[in-house]
């Protein structure tokens, strides 16, 4: 029986595209990156999907910021 063994020198790493976790949180980006209030999430959301929107708000005012 004739195995080939293959070995890898080095590998390409391509980051990943950025996932998006639920609706929660990209409504929660999409007003954090036009600089709308926090306070629209809690109109909105409740208790899991709340807190969803807060990061998705949080990461989308620092992508505001940085621009």
């Amino acid at each position: 029986m004739n195995t080939t063994i293959l070995t890898q020198q080095s590998a390409n790493v391509k980051p990943s595209p950025k996932v998006i976790p639920s609706i929660a949180w990209a409504w929660g980006f999409e007003d954090g990156a036009r600089r709308k209030s926090i306070y629209t999430g809690y109109h909105l959301f409740a208790g899991a999907k709340l807190g969803e929107y807060k990061r998705g708000w949080a990461e989308g005012k620092r992508s505001a910021t940085s621009r």
